[in-house]
């Protein structure tokens, strides 16, 4: 659940015969955790398709700016590493039905960047990204998104730069159940089918969702696919078509 945090600052810290002043600032925290089948990100499994625990955490200022973190297992990088941490910074808002929002977000990924034993430089994933997203709302409740990523250095600092687009559409039906489709393009400045850290090139993704809220709770459905081959044009471990479903709790 959302609560609202005031902080005051007393006067009576300093004079104890002056009456308290305060000043109020109005931070809202939220947050959730997560109990998934799966961690995919842009149709591509980051767990190995096994089940991961994520979490994330916000400060939202009356404003629209806000701070946030995330974090969730992951299994299957080249190099090693079992944690993803994302940290992210943006502004949103709304005008009438229009909604945007604008945010950068550095994913974190320890133990990928350090030297072992025998020298050898580990291929370094960290990376960050800039985002832009607009949606629009319909009186009947449907969304429809739109939303664009760059990344001057995507999934490290080897593979040059990257662009996503991504168009999403969900609207909510009655007794708490929603449904919502997606449609997305990764695109890269380089050819990685040979990169031997990631070993397919620009690709489509494409997924659809059912999901049930109750009060804190939200169970999802999702299926998900995406046409990533490798330089054999043979699909590529952890994009094939999948059925993921996810647990959430909100505070």
């Amino acid at each position: 659940m959302k609560f609202q945090y005031r902080a005051a600052l007393s006067c009576a810290l300093f004079v104890a015969t002056l009456p308290m002043a305060q000043a109020e600032i109005p931070v809202e925290f939220s947050g959730e955790v997560a109990l998934t089948t799966d961690y995919v990100f842009r149709g591509i499994s980051f767990s190995d398709e096994n089940f991961a625990i994520q979490g994330e955490f916000d400060a939202t200022h009356s404003s629209g700016a806000y701070i946030g973190v995330w974090a969730s297992n992951i299994s299957g990088l080249p190099e090693g590493g079992s944690v993803e941490l994302d940290v992210y910074a943006g502004y949103a808002g709304k005008i009438n039905n229009f909604g945007y929002d604008v945010f950068v977000t550095r994913f974190i990924f320890p133990g990928t960047g350090e030297d072992d034993t025998t020298g050898k430089n580990h291929h370094y994933f960290d990376f960050h990204e800039y985002t832009l997203a607009l949606s629009y709302s319909l009186p009947v409740g449907t969304e429809f998104g739109v939303r664009y990523d760059y990344a001057p250095n995507w999934y490290g600092n080897s593979t040059g730069f990257a662009n996503n687009y991504l168009l999403n559409v969900s609207h909510p039906l009655p007794n708490g159940f929603s449904v919502g489709a997606s449609l997305g393009r990764q695109d890269f400045s380089q050819d990685l089918t040979n990169h031997p850290d990631v070993g397919y090139n620009d690709y489509t993704y494409y997924g659809a969702q059912v999901a049930y809220t109750y009060k804190d709770f939200t169970l999802a459905l999702d299926f998900i696919d995406t046409n990533a081959r490798d330089a054999n044009g043979s699909s590529v471990d952890g994009t094939e078509e999948r059925v993921v479903f996810t647990l959430t709790k909100t505070f």
